[in-house]
């Protein structure tokens, strides 16, 4: 009986079974995710004597495969620290934090400074557990087929990575500096031009970089059609060349705008990526409590542990404000 499994169980020894199955598929090339949970279940329990490591691992991946769906749109804003104890400090450093001067040689040249801010993840004990039970029975499973218990699966990892989303955006929405927010009517009057003053403002305390937009589908519409909006995706769409399942296009050639249903309506986001917010990833996904599909996954528990920060959450030197305090802007009432 596995009563634990993880990410890792995909790398680990469920990869050598696939040399069995591959001669039951033609010996063409194949991955855990090109097989059905069905036939990996057929091949386990027949004279082909497919070890049963491969139906855990593709357990695994289902959840895994869930929460990639969305492109892993939270880890296109946030950057992502593995953490390796349940508190810890991850350096965020930034060029505003260096300075140069003038040398005479021979003399002792003078510290760049290097102010190290850092985020304080913390993971303690339960702190930033999430999990909900999977819950798909064994009469669920009589009643659809392991096709529906993959579909189960695939649900349950789209829900956590979603979850982290909107932990994302609400840090973000939450812990925005006030010069960097305010209302649609005051940055333009239209939702382009809001998002044009966003980014000047990020420029202008010397926020620029690699920069993401979020908004929601109704300011995405209106961005859309909008006559200032002419970007490089049309040419490609009109080619067909398909775009990813998120981006409306790119402002300035350089900036992807991202339309997702968890951005709060009537608000829109511009942040600085890898500054504005960071997420600590204490425990990647993780099932417990699994036994056998033949049963059902009733009672298995999909959970992540992690912690979410934003700029203005650094901790440095005493008495000094960091510089991505200011890396992200908001506008509101959109």
């Amino acid at each position: 009986m596995t009563t634990k499994l993880s990410r890792e169980l995909l790398y680990g020894d469920a990869v050598k079974q696939f040399e069995t199955l591959k001669s039951t598929e033609l010996n063409r090339p194949i991955t855990i995710r090109d097989i059905s949970l069905e036939k990996l279940v057929k091949h386990t329990y027949s004279s082909v004597g497919v070890d049963d490591s491969l139906i855990t691992a593709k357990v695994v991946d289902q959840v895994v495969r869930g929460a990639e769906e969305d492109e892993n749109l939270w880890k296109k804003i946030a950057a992502v620290a593995p953490l390796d104890t349940e508190i810890q400090r991850v350096p965020v450093i930034t060029p505003d934090d260096y300075k140069v001067y003038e040398w005479v040689r021979g003399t002792k040249a003078r510290s760049m400074g290097g102010a190290i801010w850092a985020w304080k993840f913390d993971c303690s004990q339960s702190k930033g557990l999430h999990a909900a039970d999977i819950n798909f029975t064994k009469n669920d499973l009589r009643a659809g087929g392991f096709d529906k218990m993959e579909d189960a699966l695939w649900c349950a990892g789209q829900s956590i990575g979603r979850h982290i989303l909107q932990a994302v955006i609400s840090e973000l929405t939450t812990d925005v500096n006030a010069a960097m927010t305010d209302s649609l009517a005051n940055w333009g009057n239209g939702h382009y031009k809001a998002l044009a003053k966003m980014e000047s403002l990020l420029a202008k305390v010397g926020m620029s970089g690699t920069t993401v937009a979020l908004v929601n589908p109704d300011e995405g519409y209106d961005i859309g059609i909008s006559d200032y909006f002419i970007n490089q995706h049309y040419i490609g769409a009109a080619r067909g060349i398909p775009s990813d399942l998120h981006t409306i296009g790119d402002m300035y050639g350089r900036i992807p705008i991202y339309r997702h249903r968890d951005m709060t309506e009537a608000s829109m986001i511009m942040a600085l990526f890898g500054r504005a917010v960071g997420v600590g990833l204490y425990q990647d996904i993780q099932i417990d409590n699994y036994e056998d599909v033949r049963e059902g996954i009733e009672g298995a528990i999909a959970s992540i542990q992690f912690d979410v920060k934003s700029g203005k959450d650094v901790e440095g030197p005493s008495g000094a404000t960091s510089p991505i305090a200011k890396s992200w802007a908001v506008c509101t009432a959109a």
